[in-house]
Order: C-alpha cells, then sequence, then structure tokens
C-alpha cells in the first residue's frame, strides 16, 4: 500500500522514539506515524509494560537500561539505544527525554563526529597545506580525467565542503567493505564539478592512499552548509548537492540523524542562569529592570554558597532597588519551586530560610548552585512549545501555564493583525497581547541565532512571564530542550498531527505549524487534558481537607 510505496520512493523513515511511558511520546508516534513513518519506542525495564507499545502507531517496542542506575548507567543507556537503533533499522532518532536522560539523548549518534574531527585535525597536522592536492572530476563532455583517493570505506563517508573545511557534515553509507569510490553528489540537474582531496607528498596529481579509519574524503566545490552528524544537511543554494534529508528520493544517502540538540546546547537550556549568559552574552539579547524596560531578559545571578545569598541580599538593600529577586534551584527541587523567596530581605529571614531548605536537603553549594531571578510580581506565565530546524522556528504553540499545567489551550494570536477566527475564543484581549509578545520574543531568539551562526535543530519549550498593562512584555524565566506534553494541541481531526509528524523529521514546507483554531460551534472554547484531572475536577473533594 501507501507505506510500501513510500519506503520504496526513501520518503518512510523509521524514527526511535524515547520515553514510551510519557502521554506526550504516544503523542508523538502517533504524529509520526500519521506521516507515514515507522515508530520504535523505547522505555527502561521498569515500564516495559507502558500501554502505549499497544498502539497501531508504534511499529516496534523495546526497553534499554536506566541511565540514573549503576555507576555506568549512561554508558549502558546508549549502547542499548545503538542496538535497538541497528536492530530495527532506525535512520532517526528523536527522544523524547526526561531532564537527566536529556543529556545522553544529545550524546547518540555523534561519537562518530567528534572521532572524524579527532582524525581530520591530526591530517591537517601531519601535512603542510602545500601538500593538499585537489583532482577535480568533471561531469562534462570534456577531456578531464578523473582521479580518486582510496580507502576501506566498511564505515562511512564523510561530505566537506571547500569552502569550509573545518565544517563537515558525515553521512552512513554501507558498503560490501570493498574499495568504494567516492560518492556522487549531485541534484537532478547535476553538478559540474565534484572534488577529490588526496594528500600527497609529492606535486604530481597521483592518488595517495590512507588508512584513515575506513573513510573516504569528499569534497563538492558547490557550498554545503555544515552541520553536524545526525543532522539534516540544510545546503542554501539551490543548486548545491543533494540534501542529506531522505527528502529526496534520488539520494543515495541513508543519513543517520539526531533530531535534538547537541550536547553542549542542551546543557546550556537545561541551566537558567547558563540559558541567561548565552542569551545575553553570544545572543546579544539585553536584560531588562525597572530602569530599563526595553530588554529581552530578566537578570539573573548565579549564587554558589550561603554567603553568595546574604552578600547579594545585602548589596541590593545599599543600592536601594524597587527590583526583587526570586531565589530559585537550578535543577528541579519539587520541594521548594512555589516558594518564591525573594531578595532583598533582612539577614535574619535570609538565613532562615537557608537553614530550612538545607535542613530539606537542598541547600545552597557549590555543586547544587541557585539563582537569584529578577521577579516580576503582576503577570501572566505562559508556555510555549516549538521545534527549530537550522535556528529557524518551524513549528510553534503557547498556552497559559500554572504550577501543574493539566489542560492545554493553544492561545492562538501570534500576531497582531491575525484573524478572529484563527484565535481562542476563550481568552481575553490581554491574552491575545501576551501570546503575541511570546512568539515576537521566539522570533528574535531565533533571528539572533542565525545572525551569530548557531544552528540549532531539536525541540524545544519555554516558560514566560508576560506583564500587564498597556506595554505588554514576555521575558523566558526557563528554557527546557525537551518536548513539551502541550504538543497534543496538534490535533488529528484538522490535519495538524499529520503536519506535526512532517515537521518532526524535517520536511518543513517553508511556514511555522501553528494549531488550527477551528473550535467547536457549541463551546466558547476547547482545550486538551488528562481525564483523571478532569472527572475528579468535578467531584466534591472538601472531605479530603
Amino acid at each position: 500500500g501507501k507505506e510500501v510505496q513510500r519506503k520504496k520512493a526513501g520518503l518512510q523513515r523509521t524514527v526511535l522514539v524515547t520515553g514510551g511511558k510519557m502521554a506526550k511520546s504516544l503523542n508523538i508516534a502517533r504524529a509520526l506515524w500519521r506521516a507515514g513513518h515507522r515508530v520504535v519506542l523505547v522505555e527502561t525495564d521498569k515500564y516495559w509494560c507502558s500501554g502505549s507499545r499497544l498502539s497501531k502507531a508504534v511499529w516496534a517496542f523495546d526497553t534499554v537500561s536506566d541511565p540514573r542506575v549503576g555507576a555506568d548507567g549512561g554508558a549502558a543507556y546508549l549502547a542499548d539505544l545503538q542496538r535497538v537503533f541497528e536492530e530495527h533499522g532506525c535512520d532517526t532518532f528523536l527522544p523524547v527525554s526526561s531532564p537527566f536522560s536529556a543529556h545522553y539523548d544529545a550524546m547518540f549518534l555523534r561519537s562518530k563526529q567528534s572521532k572524524c574531527s579527532d582524525e581530520m585535525t591530526k591530517m591537517a597536522n601531519d601535512k603542510d597545506e602545500d601538500d593538499v592536492t585537489v583532482v577535480s572530476v568533471s561531469s562534462n563532455d570534456d577531456d578531464s580525467t578523473s582521479s580518486t583517493s582510496q580507502h576501506s570505506t566498511d564505515d562511512a563517508s564523510i561530505v566537506i565542503s571547500e569552502e569550509d573545511v573545518d565544517a563537515c557534515e558525515m553521512v552512513r553509507e554501507r558498503s560490501d567493505g570493498k574499495d568504494a569510490t567516492p560518492m556522487k553528489v549531485a541534484n537532478d540537474k547535476g553538478e559540474d564539478d565534484i572534488s577529490v582531496v588526496s594528500v600527497s607528498s609529492t606535486d604530481d596529481d597521483s592518488t595517495s592512499q590512507h588508512s584513515t579509519d575506513d573513510r573516504n574524503i569528499v569534497t563538492s566545490e558547490k557550498h554545503l552548509d555544515a552541520c553536524e552528524m545526525g543532522h539534516e544537511c540544510t545546503g542554501n543554494d539551490s543548486t548545491a548537492s543533494t540534501k542529506c534529508s531522505g527528502s529526496d528520493s534520488s539520494s543515495e544517502v541513508n543519513q543517520s540523524r539526531n533530531m535534538h540538540f547537541t550536547p553542549s546546547i542542551c546543557d546550556i537550556m537545561d541551566d537558567k542562569h547558563s540559558f541567561w549568559e548565552y542569551c545575553t552574552d553570544t545572543l546579544g539579547l539585553p536584560s531588562s529592570n525597572s530602569e530599563n524596560s526595553d530588554g529581552n531578559m530578566l537578570p539573573s545571578h548565579r549564587l554558589f554558597s550561603d554567603a553568595d545569598v546574604l552578600a547579594l541580599s545585602q548589596q541590593l538593600q545599599d543600592e536601594g532597588t524597587k527590583d526583587k529577586y526570586v531565589l530559585k534551584n537550578l535543577g528541579y527541587d519539587p520541594l521548594h519551586r512555589l516558594d518564591l523567596f525573594c531578595l532583598p530581605a533582612d539577614q535574619a529571614t535570609v538565613k532562615n530560610y537557608l537553614e530550612k531548605i538545607r535542613t530539606d536537603g537542598n541547600g545552597v553549594s557549590e555543586q547544587e548552585p541557585w539563582q537569584a531571578q529578577l521577579f516580576i510580581e503582576k503577570g501572566t506565565e505562559i508556555s510555549c512549545f516549538a521545534v527549530l530546524r537550522d535556528s529557524s522556528l518551524e513549528l510553534y504553540t503557547c498556552c497559559l501555564s500554572s504550577a501543574s499545567q493539566l489542560r492545554y489551550v493553544h492561545a492562538g494570536r501570534e500576531s497582531e493583525d491575525i484573524s478572529a477566527d484563527q484565535r481562542n475564543a476563550g481568552h481575553t484581549p490581554l491574552i491575545d497581547a501576551q501570546a503575541a509578545a511570546c512568539r515576537r520574543w521566539v522570533d528574535a531568539f531565533c533571528e539572533a541565532l542565525r545572525a551569530k551562526g548557531e544552528s540549532l535543530d531539536g525541540q524545544l519549550c519555554w516558560d514566560f512571564m508576560c506583564t500587564d498593562g498597556d506595554a505588554v512584555r514576555a521575558f523566558p524565566l526557563e528554557c527546557n530542550p525537551r518536548v513539551h506534553s502541550q504538543c497534543v494541541v496538534f490535533g488529528a481531526a484538522n490535519g495538524d498531527q499529520k503536519r506535526f509528524g512532517e515537521v518532526l523529521v524535517g520536511s518543513a514546507r517553508g511556514q511555522v505549524l501553528v494549531p488550527s483554531m477551528a473550535t467547536d460551534a457549541e463551546s466558547e472554547t476547547h482545550f486538551w487534558g488528562w481525564w483523571a484531572n478532569e472527572f475528579y475536577s468535578l467531584q466534591d473533594t472538601s472531605y479530603l481537607l
């Protein structure tokens, strides 16, 4: 049927999805399935009986080690992912990560890239620049002769651009163990020139033999955008070589991709203060306070000890500022996440709070630092989920947030000029303005990423605090490099879920996907939520008090 046709055409991917016990993983699986892909779902051994494994959207289910168990839990987890990936013939990795596993998920499929970079650096150091010979292989009808640098390619080929040798894209190519010729990289119109780099110790055009870990090094004189292994090649030149995304049925490349952020970016996003530093120092987004309301970020301080907290409180008192800074644990802290203890305060009050959290086992320390972030007393919290591909926004939704957030309602209006039937009828004009402010911030963030040459690919979510009043502003409280449960707002009935699945594997259509806002004519609004929560919220629970 259609599945066979898509597979033959090279359009179907086999996607390894983690987090099988979570409802959002099932939603991701359904989206990928509706988009015509096969889903291999995994979960740790403890949750082998997850109901999601019975879904018709799940092609195969398997279990892996828990990265939190044992001294080498992370290594065992990655090894199990590799086993499942190979056993089921997967070509794409899309993690629905927990906070703990996010870093390990970011590492998957990327070890070969580091190995490749080390080898290329060693080769460059061993040979002088003058010893590099570039031999052209022409596709024209002239008398140009072709010459190749022979290697044993039972592992991989590396496609790089002559314009930027340091930035390489690695693509997987199976072979039968025989010496392989360089892979042809061309679009439907054909490349004019393919070049093969051969490192020679002489000045002639003869090819040289190497044993650089069984790889060919192939370059194209057409520009290929630099991208990491595990990510989609996104060449900007329309006449450039075939993309390695699997979207071109004529491509001979079967690239294994990790649709998640790199480990370094993942760690930055998972730390509230590091994310603030990344936005302000790297991207140049300004901070805002009571004296400057034009910034994009809320000022932040990282605190490593009780002494740091007391010193900051005293400093704020001495400055006579009217700003308040809320104390937050930089790690996940279910005990104190709703305390909202603010600085400055008198020394005795601060000491009492510090003693309290230390007694609870969550004290401020070098190993477990806390953050002091500018506090907005009056405002609305909004949560946003997005998919980025090459730092461009491909999918976006936002909804009103809460401490537990068990209801998901797309806030609608992403800009001031959107039509009335594309907004949520149950929301006020203020919520419309706050939702639009969040979208402006996300657009500014993506623009800053591209301006600084930062290429980000992955799924992420933000918690924003939006101000009230005439001049509505949105400020990110934190950023998480993970899928948010609110992705369920991309429903199946109106085709959003299928389009969601297409975006997840990189099949973007040049526009930002947002949920359709066709509401039920008999209701004021519509929402997605948890059945148990909705059921028990209708019951009289006063007897529990």
